[in-house]
């Protein structure tokens, strides 16, 4: 088995490819099945899963092995691994030197203390594991679910309908897309715990 190179700067150790975020099957029980059989909810699942994978900056889920490498590193001797949580670090390397002198967030940021490499840093590499776990996935779950089913509740097109005299105009929100690829401000609001911090 190989290792996956992700869109976000890390590779993903022994993996082919990036397991789901939420199954069709785990949607269809979240929404008690009211959208099941509909042809559409793959392909939305499948968008809007990357689509807030991108936002964040990394995989989010499951908790995976994965190396992160970088040219090189400024004076502050601080990196910011492409994660928000860390359960470990196996490794430190800085021109294939194992480095034991440093500690580690759970936020992903790697602080190297030694002082005795000076002041360049080149060729760093890190080995981690990253990735929320079952217990921790459920809130994303359900935010996920919540926007699939505004798209697939959404009359694509149409902004809005009149009958017997009632008006309903739809709201154009990121839903309303069937390709899932907008962020909406209250989903950035609850994905906001999940996004990677800049150093």
């Amino acid at each position: 088995m190989s290792d996956l190179l992700t869109n976000w700067g890390y590779t993903i150790e022994n993996t082919d490819t990036l397991p789901d975020l939420m199954t069709v099957a785990e949607f269809n029980a979240l929404t008690g099945n009211k959208f099941a059989g509909d042809a559409r909810v793959s392909s939305l699942l499948a968008s809007a899963q990357m689509t807030v994978r991108n936002f964040c900056g990394w995989h989010l889920y499951p908790s995976l092995p994965c190396k992160f490498e970088a040219d090189s590193i400024d004076v502050s001797r601080c990196i910011q691994l492409p994660s928000r949580f860390v359960s470990g670090v196996s490794s430190v390397k800085l021109r294939d030197t194992d480095i034991v002198d440093y500690h580690v967030k759970t936020n992903g940021l790697v602080f190297l203390d030694g002082s005795a490499l000076g002041r360049s840093w080149n060729d760093v590499e890190v080995k981690f594991t990253s990735g929320l776990g079952a217990t921790q996935i459920g809130a994303l779950k359900e935010i996920l679910a919540g926007r699939i089913a505004n798209a697939l509740t959404n009359s694509y097109g149409v902004q809005s309908e009149s009958a017997g005299g009632v008006s309903i105009t739809y709201s154009l929100n990121w839903a309303s897309h069937a390709s899932a690829a907008s962020i909406t401000d209250p989903l950035i609001a609850a994905l906001a715990p999940y996004k990677v911090q800049e150093v």
